[in-house]
């Protein structure tokens, strides 16, 4: 509400209104710019998609009004979306150019011992690029934790959501002693494709199951984030997957020149597609159990007539699968009742 607190600086109230969760420039390239986005977002334990039209788009099918997935109201107060606007800004000029070869002089390059190609941005400021991605991640983590219910960052004690938030407000409000404070509790690896020729099938979300490292995925950048105590452990921790041995240097920190490890595409996808499987095979799961419930027929039974018929109806509309599920749960269910 407008009358709440602002959730960065805790002192002014949060009348920011469309405030982006994930920097439009980030989002810009997956799901359209400000006005003209399609986006969808899956909740699978309700069995829903929900599609986001931008108000500018012509091809909405719909007069309703929905909340944009990626932006909220009332978060924040002006002055602190005012300063956030202006690092991402900073920061996001760099990342523009990244996979582009006619801009190859900004970027220095390099193998890690692990057989991983990196890019550094030599150009710049090691804070600033800190600051961005813990932005990012923290604002992922507050609309997970106050709208879903999934708290990604529960770190050892369940304090580590209020020591990045006051990194941030220290950071941007110029408290230069509070800052060197407390600016190496966090450290993170950022990972992106090679090359982006499909940025559509890109996501955003974070989990609460795996906590070391906390993992995020902001569209064209995936991003793990590891505690100061996850830093100190690294170097005689045996789990590979915890220390991504022998490349635990790649790990950012803001003493550190930025960089971030390049997936070649082929292995990005493989990454996506996991995710994926996983979020779809939840969904469906959920409709054949609900559809299993309605009928009072075998679930084995449920999940291949609903398979059919969502495979007749993709045919017939083009639509997503997944929607298309949804359809001929609704229709079977309809049936069922006479």
């Amino acid at each position: 509400m407008p009358t709440d607190d602002c959730l960065l600086c805790l002192e002014k109230k949060a009348t920011q209104k469309n405030s982006h969760i994930i920097s439009a420039a980030l989002l810009k390239e997956s799901i359209g710019k400000r006005y003209y986005e399609l986006s969808y977002e899956i909740n699978t334990a309700q069995s829903l998609i929900d599609t986001y039209f931008g108000r500018s788009r012509l091809d909405n099918p719909s007069t309703e009004i929905k909340q944009n997935h990626y932006s909220r109201d009332y978060y924040f107060c002006p002055e602190c979306e005012k300063r956030m606007g202006f690092l991402e800004s900073e920061v996001t000029k760099s990342l523009a150019n990244i996979n582009d070869p006619k801009y190859s002089q900004n970027y220095g390059e390099f193998i890690s011992p692990g057989g991983i190609r990196c890019k550094t941005l030599d150009r710049l400021d090691s804070d600033k690029f800190n600051m961005f991605f813990l932005l990012t991640v923290w604002r992922i983590a507050l609309l997970y934790s106050l709208e879903k219910s999934i708290h990604a960052m529960k770190g050892y004690d369940g304090y580590e959501m209020e020591v990045i938030r006051k990194i941030l407000h220290s950071y941007f409000y110029g408290d230069t002693h509070h800052y060197e404070e407390l600016k190496d509790q966090f450290g993170m690896l950022v990972f992106c494709a090679e090359t982006d020729d499909n940025p559509t099938r890109n996501i955003s979300l974070t989990v609460d199951f795996v906590d070391r490292p906390n993992l995020f995925w902001a569209f064209g950048y995936l991003i793990l984030v590891y505690s100061s105590r996850d830093l100190a452990e690294a170097p005689s921790n045996d789990d590979t997957y915890f220390v991504l041995k022998p490349d635990f240097q790649l790990i950012n920190t803001p003493s550190m020149t930025p960089k971030i490890a390049m997936l070649p595409e082929e292995t990005w996808d493989d990454i996506i597609k996991s995710i994926l499987h996983d979020t779809s095979t939840s969904f469906v799961r959920t409709i054949v159990e609900s559809m299993a419930i309605e009928t009072g027929l075998p679930p084995i039974f449920c999940q291949a007539v609903l398979y059919t018929r969502a495979k007749e109806l993709e045919a017939e509309t083009g639509q997503l699968f997944a929607d298309c599920c949804t359809m001929a749960f609704e229709e079977i269910l309809d049936k069922a009742k006479g």
